[in-house]
């Protein structure tokens, strides 16, 4: 009987955590001011920073569709 609660209870959390997770996704997106057409330059302090860490956001601030204009800035010792 325990056994049949937890894997029901896992079963609801994969069907729940996906669903909040889009809905989170979706409330957040609307509530950020879009950028567009605007001139951006992100500041990273090491060389593969925009590739581990910013991809999403560069890729994000770079669709043809936004207009903007991204420069990357790295300083590093």
């Amino acid at each position: 009987m325990a056994s049949w609660l937890g894997i029901s209870f896992l079963m609801t959390l994969l069907v729940l955590l996906p669903a909040l997770y889009t809905y989170l996704v979706r409330a957040m997106q609307a509530r950020l001011p879009a950028l567009r057409s605007k001139r951006i330059c992100l500041l990273i302090a090491h060389p593969d920073d925009e590739a581990m860490f910013f991809a999403p956001t560069v890729l994000a601030l770079t669709r043809p569709q936004t207009g903007n204009h991204v420069k990357i800035l790295c300083l590093s010792t």
